[in-house]
């Protein structure tokens, strides 16, 4: 009968096994996405989603090109987004690749920290709920640029009133008293030089404040409005013609009255 002796192991096999098993146990431990950066700051929102973030890469915004050029910009920023949650850890939902270039991602605290801190990327966003308003019968331009499809639906939809931007009117001045602006406008700088100090001197400069910012006509209705007063303002290119249709023209109707 053949037999056979258990030999004691050494107290440094012992010790190297043990490093070894706990090399591993680290291993299985750790998210994947550990080789990323230290955190960065995440911007907060007011309702916040859970696990909802958007991330935006520090690269200028795509360009208008269409076509192929277009879908291979689109391509590269998917790719990249693919690459950063891979390293850092999430879920893409959406990318971006026209306004900005990101994607919108599902992911935690943590790994959204650890995107913020990628110097890839410009900022994080936490995703959140924000309350719309509604105008019901506003002017045919308000109705037209909140929705995509036609025909308009006699609503005027915005989420932000913009208080907390601050708008420059290069143009022929501004009636800063105008009920329109609930004392919003005022006057920066006037190099018209023709005595008004700033006030308006065709109506153009009002209009186009009103436009951007009115009560009742204005795409942001509470932005600050400042106008900085120019000597070429109110001079126009000659009209360009098309000989396409227009899409989804205007009824005839009024200009706003600016004048009262």
């Amino acid at each position: 009968m053949s037999s056979f002796q258990l030999s004691r192991p050494s107290s440094r096999s012992i010790g190297l096994a043990v490093a070894l098993a706990t090399a591993a146990a680290v291993t299985l431990a750790a998210d994947p996405a550990e080789a990323g950066p230290a955190g960065g700051r995440v911007r907060s929102a007011a309702e916040p989603i859970p696990g909802r973030y958007l991330v935006v890469f520090t690269e200028d915004p795509a360009s208008a090109a269409g076509g192929p050029a277009r879908a291979a910009e689109h391509s590269a920023v998917a790719d990249t987004a693919a690459r950063s949650a891979r390293r850092h850890g999430g879920t893409v939902r959406t990318v971006f690749s026209a306004a900005l270039r990101g994607y919108a991602a599902e992911m935690t605290a943590a790994q959204a920290a650890r995107v913020a801190a990628d110097p890839a990327v410009s900022y994080v966003q936490q995703d959140g709920l924000h309350d719309a308003s509604t105008q019901t019968d506003p002017p045919w331009g308000l109705d037209r640029i909140d929705q995509r499809d036609l025909p308009p639906d006699g609503r005027y939809t915005f989420a932000e009133t913009a208080g907390n931007v601050t708008v420059y009117l290069v143009d022929s001045g501004l009636r800063t008293t105008h009920s329109q602006f609930q004392g919003r406008a005022s006057v920066g700088a006037d190099k018209v030089g023709d005595g008004r100090n700033g006030a308006d001197c065709t109506g153009h400069g009002t209009h186009v404040a009103g436009t951007v910012g009115g009560r009742d006509f204005g795409v942001a209705k509470g932005v600050k409005l400042v106008a900085v007063g120019s000597p070429t303002a109110g001079t126009r290119p000659p009209p360009r013609r098309s000989s396409q249709p227009r899409t989804g023209s205007p009824p005839t109707r009024s200009s706003p009255p600016w004048s009262t």
